[in-house]
């Protein structure tokens, strides 16, 4: 069963939070960073992180997500998180899964370049120097499995890293975990993407 995890930011929360309940019944959650303690909200089903909320703490707010549903009995029967951007739709839910790590794989060398610009901190003036490992791309979604994250969880390396998916993509590897291909744009659309 797969859990829907929206990330999105105290700017966008209202909107998002909106968009996402008329879109979606059950089966999903929105996280956010910037609040005082990592604490969940059943009736807006919204988790929120003591994390960095801007673009530079995504890696952190990621992985805190992915620790906080790992770790809390609430969300022991689903067995795959959805990792999605709060403006991504669902085109189609998901009813067989098979994998640990899915998505839009890319390989090689990903853009050094990407987050300069959208940071606001010291990441805005220095390229990405870290490696690179197959990854889901992030901005079309990816799933992961409860077991994989249990593996990667808790993890607070993530202040080295700028890109979330890449982050993502390095401690699967080094756990053993590949990423296999999916068309993403069968179940989730990203409109910018």
């Amino acid at each position: 069963m797969v859990l829907y995890l929206f990330i999105t930011h105290r700017k966008n929360l209202d909107k998002s939070l909106e968009r996402i309940s008329k879109m979606m019944s059950s089966d999903y959650v929105v996280a956010c960073g910037g609040s005082i303690r990592d604490n969940y909200d059943e009736d807006l089903r919204l988790i929120n992180l003591n994390c960095n909320d801007g673009y530079a703490g995504l890696p952190e707010k990621v992985m805190k997500s992915f620790h906080f549903i790992v770790s809390d009995p609430r969300f022991e029967k689903y067995t795959h998180i959805a990792k999605l951007d709060d403006d991504m739709v669902i085109s189609k839910k998901i009813e067989n899964i098979d994998g640990d790590y899915i998505g839009n794989v890319h390989y090689g060398d990903g853009n050094r370049q990407w987050h300069i610009g959208r940071c606001g901190n010291f990441w805005d003036r220095i390229p990405y120097l870290g490696e690179f490992k197959p990854w889901c791309m992030g901005g079309f979604g990816y799933i992961v499995s409860r077991s994989s994250l249990e593996k990667i969880c808790p993890n607070f390396n993530y202040l080295d890293h700028i890109y979330e998916d890449v982050y993502i993509g390095i401690l699967m590897n080094k756990t053993g975990v590949t990423p296999k291909k999916i068309n993403t744009r069968e179940y989730f659309v990203s409109p910018d993407h």
